[in-house]
């Protein structure tokens, strides 16, 4: 595992590249990144055989023009994984096991990698690897830009000293190692969405932080426990990530915290990618020195346009264990005009990248607000698909796609790991666990909607 020495290392290596390409003319930045994209390309060619063969007849050894590439997606991934990545030591039977235990932030995957999966929005978890170094970097990334963001803002020994995030805790997401890793630079307080909440409550109280980074439903869900008296927090900086804000959890926000809510963009697969810096704009801005976005129409073609809607497509300049390339998120949005100049490097809120709610009733006949969002994380390795519909306001009905030529005897234990993870969410609601009524459907297959997708969650 990567020591924390040699984790500031890799931060400050970062932060010196960071800072002369802050300094960069818009030709300076166009060229940095060009150099970036024909490195990871040709490495990946080299040293992947999934894009050795997607490449094959392409010529690379002038400048890469991505434009001519193709486009993957998940199901690509997902299908060629032992040929995308870069190393011949990771296996994905291996992997199954490993995700079968116990959840550490220390932990490595064969004492090297970080692996994860991805939360599974969409029914389709993917196996996703990044290299300690490489993991390191978007680390430092991330928290540079945070820095810059709000290091006017926060009077202290240091630009961010005290960050609380609140996540889950306790499987195998990215987007919470991200968080974790910046353990190394700032004093950082993690907590468990699913906490007891009067405990939640306590904890915060007693840590005290200037910044609060966790989903915008539970920021409005705190924000209104300051305005009753139950957190008393002077927060700096507040920042939304995993989920779409709705106006009420935003007014909420600003009203009892006295701030407003950024809007944080990531993906477990590319790590961080854009962030809305401006709190009173709408607008979220590339992280141009890591990424490449692209936006494309439904038949691929690229999007240079203001105000029309396409296809989020990302490549990562970093991760060379496991190269993304020209990568569909299945996630829209569209280019919002630079006021300083013509770059494509401000994108919208992510269109459609929302979270409802389900709303069930206790014994008493109360409503309890349940968030969508921690069902699409329910993945075990033994069931392929699964969906979680509310048929009442106390009844839902799960389905149930099992792994192909998975034994009888195993069922037993992945259904135990499965329920296990449903009841972790229950038992954060006073009251839910004992009113709901869970009805369990095994199916042959789950299938996608009109729009290609597989719905996990649907709501009355």
């Amino acid at each position: 595992m990567l020591e924390k020495s040699e984790f500031k290392e890799n931060f400050k290596k970062y932060s010196n590249e960071y800072e002369e390409f802050k300094k960069y003319s818009n030709e300076e930045k166009d060229l940095n990144r060009q150099k970036k994209i024909n490195e990871i390309v040709r490495y990946a060619a080299l040293n992947s055989k999934f894009y050795k063969k997607l490449y094959s007849s392409i010529d690379l050894n002038d400048d890469v023009d991505l434009e001519k590439f193709p486009i993957i997606n998940k199901d690509s991934i997902k299908e060629n994984f032992e040929d995308v990545v870069t190393y011949n030591d990771i296996s994905k039977v291996q992997l199954k096991e490993y995700f079968k235990s116990p959840f550490d932030f220390e932990k490595r995957y064969l004492d090297k990698y970080l692996a994860f999966h991805t939360s599974g929005s969409t029914g389709n978890p993917a196996y996703i690897i990044w290299g300690e170094r490489e993991f390191a970097i978007t680390t430092a990334s991330y928290y540079l830009k945070l820095i810059d963001l709000i290091k006017s803002k926060i009077k202290a020994n240091n630009d961010i000293n005290k960050i609380a995030y609140i996540g889950i805790m306790d499987d195998y997401v990215g987007g919470n190692s991200w968080a974790y890793s910046m353990k190394n630079l700032v004093n950082l307080r993690m907590f468990s969405v699913f906490s007891p909440k009067e405990e939640l409550y306590k904890q915060l109280n007693e840590f005290k932080p200037n910044l609060l980074m966790t989903k915008p439903s539970l920021l409005g869900e705190l924000a209104r426990k300051q305005r009753d008296g139950k957190i008393s927090l002077n927060l700096k900086k507040v920042i939304f990530a995993g989920e779409m804000i709705s106006p009420n959890d935003s007014r909420d926000i600003e009203k009892y915290f006295g701030v407003k809510a950024s809007n944080s963009y990531s993906t477990c697969e590319t790590g961080p990618i854009a962030f809305q810096f401006n709190e009173s704009i709408e607008e979220l801005s590339i992280f141009e020195d890591m990424v490449y976005v692209e936006l494309v129409n439904d038949n691929g073609k690229r999007i240079n346009e203001y105000y029309k809607e396409g296809n989020i497509v990302v490549t990562n300049l970093y991760n060379k264990t496991m190269p993304f390339i020209r990568y569909n998120l299945a996630d829209r949005a569209f280019f919002i005009p630079n006021k300083v100049d013509d770059r494509l490097n401000k994108i919208s809120y992510i269109l459609g990248r929302g979270t409802s709610f389900f709303i069930f009733k206790d014994l008493q006949g109360k409503e309890i607000k349940v968030s969508e969002y921690p069902f699409w994380s329910l993945y075990v390795p033994g069931i392929t698909r699964y969906q979680v519909i509310q048929k009442e306001s106390s009844t839902l009905q799960i389905k149930i796609q099992w792994e192909e030529n998975i034994k009888e005897e195993e069922k037993e234990k992945v259904f135990g790991a499965f329920n296990k993870k449903l009841y972790r969410i229950l038992d954060g609601y006073k009251g839910l666990k004992e009113s709901l009524q869970i009805k369990y459907e095994t199916v042959s297959k789950i299938n996608p909607n009109s729009a290609g997708k597989i719905q996990v969650t649907f709501h009355l």
